[in-house]
């Protein structure tokens, strides 16, 4: 295995150090089925309702539901839940149903078919990392449904922007406060166009790679995202830093020279390496990609996150020893974070999905960097209660240092060689370094158009379209 190799899978490895042991005792009996959630119409017991219930919400062994509202579905690589037994029964007459009665004619409120289409791509991407005969029942249903759902690329475009909601609605501060640094903020100017933020992509492919890596374990990969930097000063500094560090020629890495601790850190950071400053910002910005009725990938106005980062002082000088304390997360590199999700809660009321403040919450881990275990079919442990041997970090705010615990512009890991803030030379397959992404100022149209080529090219999309009637 290549060191990226090691580098990408090094979350997962400590999340499963994390919350992995279990050690009794009792297996908890067979799931039994959740109750539908007022998700897309007011009746519990309504179609859309229930295809939802039957992928998203789960019952832990402490009988208690969960999953109503999640971004992403409760599954991981290893999970049976849709695979086997009674669910597994249950997803696919759910499916049935919608196709026999029509279910797409129930309900015509564009977002809310988006969102129910997203949410049934992600189950199907998930699904194409199993073998043929796990997939063969649930594949051709999802596919139709999927088809049935789909919107015209017009009606996509035209898509009520969410983040643009939440912001007008001023149930969020709108900027950094230096003096209030743990107060959660949403930008009122994220994405004005010649505004203070600016929109960052590759010019050698997709923007935020690691969040792409289907062979990283997540397989809720169909999003575009988006990366906006911001210096404090004005979009004049943002700009001018991006083309310093473009220009930066020098190596990245550098052989540590202390004895002490070189056999643990073979490589530090080159301090010559242009930095950002106090008040620098950034954000990570996924909005959902859907497909249309002509069968094709779009990107859309929909923002299903945002995580947010600004460093709160100057960034440290990283040496072997303040590199330790950060990694071994006794301090946070002078950063702040902060984290909105789209929530479908108010869908039935045709609002717009808006997006909610979960800094603060305490959430499980699927997808991106995740372990593979299902939490789920885990054993019981009297030490260690459902849920929370299975939520590994304090809080959402928390987790974000596990791939960004290095300060400042050392934990930017849309530069190739910091990824996740552990620094070393990465290497290809052929033991080759990497040469470092090139990252520009660019438009957000080009870089979701970058997303969008880059999935039509995934496996798991190749072998959908095939199924998605004409």
């Amino acid at each position: 295995m290549s060191l990226l190799s090691r580098l990408a899978a090094l979350p997962t490895l400590l999340l499963a150090c994390a919350c992995f042991l279990v050690t009794v005792a009792d297996v908890p009996a067979g799931p039994k089925e959740t109750p539908p959630q007022a998700i897309y119409h007011k009746d519990r017991e309504h179609l859309w309702n229930r295809v939802h219930a039957a992928f998203f919400v789960r019952t832990g062994p402490d009988d208690r539901s969960y999953g109503e509202d999640r971004l992403e579905p409760l599954l991981w690589s290893e999970s049976k839940y849709l695979l086997e037994g009674k669910t597994a029964e249950r997803a696919v007459a759910v499916l049935e149903e919608f196709l026999r009665d029509k279910g797409e004619a129930l309900i015509d409120d564009p977002l809310k078919r988006a969102m129910l289409q997203r949410d049934l791509w992600l189950i199907s991407n998930w699904l194409s990392g199993k073998p043929d005969d796990d997939r063969k029942r649930l594949d051709p249903l999802l596919a139709q449904v999927i088809r049935r759902l789909a919107l015209t690329s017009e009606q996509i475009a035209k898509l009520a922007d969410n983040y643009a909601a939440t912001v007008a609605s001023k149930k969020h501060a709108e900027g950094f406060d230096a003096e209030k640094p743990e107060r959660s903020y949403l930008p009122a100017d994220l994405f004005k166009t010649d505004g203070p933020w600016v929109c960052v992509g590759r010019t050698d492919g997709p923007t935020a790679p690691f969040h792409l890596r289907e062979d990283g374990g997540s397989r809720f990969t169909n999003s575009a995202f988006l990366i906006f930097l911001k210096l404090p000063g004005s979009r004049d500094k943002t700009l001018e830093f991006l083309k310093t560090l473009a220009a930066f020629d020098k190596p990245l890495v550098l052989p540590n020279a202390d004895e002490k601790t070189k056999r643990s850190l073979s490589h530090l950071p080159n301090p010559a390496m242009p930095q950002w400053p106090k008040g620098t910002e950034v954000a990570l910005v996924r909005r959902a990609m859907l497909i249309d009725s002509s069968r094709k990938v779009v990107a859309s106005p929909l923002t299903e996150s945002v995580q947010l980062r600004a460093m709160s002082t100057d960034a440290p000088a990283l040496t072997a020893e303040t590199i330790d304390k950060i990694t071994g997360r006794k301090g946070t590199g002078g950063q702040v974070f902060a984290e909105f999700q789209l929530r479908r809660a108010g869908l039935p009321g045709g609002k717009t999905g808006e997006l909610r403040d979960v800094s603060e919450d305490r959430d499980f881990k699927t997808g991106f960097s995740s372990h593979t275990f299902d939490e789920f079919e885990q054993p019981l442990d009297k030490d260690r209660p459902f849920p929370q041997r299975a939520l590994p970090f304090a809080n959402n705010r928390t987790s974000c240092l596990v791939c960004h615990s290095a300060p400042g512009v050392y934990g930017f890991n849309s530069i190739q060689g910091f990824a996740f803030g552990l620094p070393g030379i990465v290497r290809d397959e052929d033991g080759d370094e990497l040469k470092r992404h090139v990252l520009a100022a660019m438009t957000v149209e080009k870089v979701e158009q970058a997303a969008v080529q880059w999935k039509e090219g995934q496996p798991g999309w190749v072998a959908l379209r095939k199924l998605l009637p004409e």
